[in-house]
């Protein structure tokens, strides 16, 4: 689906990722795991197209796509949410959503200028599809309010649902634990696998070990922007270097 392959990345004389390969298996959720620093979320940049990537190659479903435009790759189906929230805080949770959901209608200018029946039936379409987005992360309750008056947890929430209006085919969800409490982690790891069971091929960072254990078929595991080890949850559990990684080597 996604093989990342020899990329490095440097700021100045900081090599952030040092000649980092990792294959995203179409079908299954991914993770991407490490110390803060490790080179992660850098490594998301280049594949979304946020960072250039002076080294290596990226490439999407066989077609390269290394340093191409975010919009571009959204199109083709990548799609992703971040470390910090992005929402609208005074606009609708609904209408947040409908964001993402734009990207995939195809305004003409004389539609938008005049607001055509063809132009009211596509957005209504698009408003349809963004509720069962919010559906499927149990927010469509909440639609009409404010997105600044939802809880930080559930934030997130739409966040993801907007990230699923682009109708991806990958999505890369970046920290989407982050600030949540014990019972929206579990809601949270129900609502990746439901993605998954879509169709949806998942890559995930996550600092919350917990999470990252429980819902990855495969990880990957950065430190010092190197990839220093790969495997199943129980083989990463139980690899030296990553334990050593997090908990510091002698």
């Amino acid at each position: 689906m996604i093989k990342v392959e020899n990329i490095t990345v440097r700021f100045g004389g900081v090599i952030a990722v040092n000649n980092v390969s990792i294959h995203v298996k179409a079908g299954q959720i991914t993770g991407l795991i490490g110390p803060n620093g490790a080179g992660k979320t850098t490594l998301f940049n280049t594949i979304n197209g946020v960072q250039k990537a002076p080294e290596g190659h990226v490439y999407f479903e066989g077609k390269e796509i290394t340093n191409s435009r975010g919009y571009k790759l959204c199109e083709a189906g990548i799609s992703r949410t971040y470390q910090q929230i992005n929402l609208f805080l005074g606009m609708s949770v609904l209408d947040n959503v409908m964001i993402g959901q734009h990207c995939r209608i195809p305004y003409g200018l004389f539609g938008s200028l005049f607001h055509t029946p063809a132009m009211r039936h596509q957005e209504q379409a698009a408003r349809e599809e963004c509720i069962r987005c919010l559906e499927m992360v149990g927010m469509a309750g909440k639609k009409d309010l404010p997105a600044g008056a939802l809880p930080y947890g559930e934030q997130r929430l739409i966040e993801i649902a907007r990230a699923l209006a682009t109708k991806p085919k990958v999505l890369l969800l970046d920290e989407p634990a982050a600030g949540m409490n014990a019972t929206e982690k579990v809601t949270l790891n129900k609502i990746v696998r439901n993605i998954r069971d879509m169709g949806i091929t998942v890559l995930i960072i996550e600092h919350d070990m917990a999470v990252i254990m429980e819902i990855s078929n495969y990880i990957y595991v950065m430190d010092d922007g190197y990839l220093i080890a790969e495997g199943t949850p129980k083989e990463v559990q139980n690899n030296p270097a990553v334990i050593a990684a997090y908990l510091g080597g002698e």
